[in-house]
């Protein structure tokens, strides 16, 4: 039985394969090419970390996390389509709580669309809990953001 996707900190060579996922993936936010770059050359500062999961060589899903105050945002989080449900997206969020950890982050803090029940899911059973709610916070459709939090101590 396979491990799964390789984990790791993603390059600057990543960045086409980063935006095209990113670009599939309706949910994640469509950042420019200056945005990923900037968010690549944070990661040596250990401010911010883009985490993607590797498969045969190709760039299968990514989660970036960063660090404000203590607290780790997870900012956006992407797997491909045709390979959800296998859990990546867990396999993601457990190595950006693994980082945020061992740099210094007492807690976690994301924010998901209310009509995004397999995320909603995953989060809870990461023990995330709902901490408030950002009403119609997301446009295209117009929705609502559950905010959620986990201690990481």
């Amino acid at each position: 039985m396979s491990a799964g996707p390789e984990l790791r900190a993603a390059t600057v060579a990543d960045l086409s394969a980063l935006l095209a996922l990113e670009r599939g993936c309706d949910g994640a936010p469509h950042w420019s090419d200056d945005a990923w770059r900037g968010m690549l050359a944070e990661q040596a500062a250990g401010e911010r970390r883009v985490i993607v999961a590797d498969g045969a060589a190709q760039v299968i899903g990514f989660v970036v996390v960063a660090l404000v105050a203590g607290v780790a945002c997870v900012e956006s989080i992407a797997v491909d389509a045709a390979l959800r449900r296998q859990g990546i997206a867990r396999r993601l969020i457990e190595a950006a709580m693994s980082w945020a950890r061992a740099h210094g982050a007492s807690a976690m803090e994301l924010e998901v669309r209310a009509s995004n029940a397999a995320a909603l899911g995953l989060y809870r059973r990461l023990e995330f809990v709902e901490q408030g709610r950002r009403p119609r916070y997301y446009a295209a459709p117009a929705e609502d953001a559950v905010l959620m939090a986990v201690a990481l101590g």
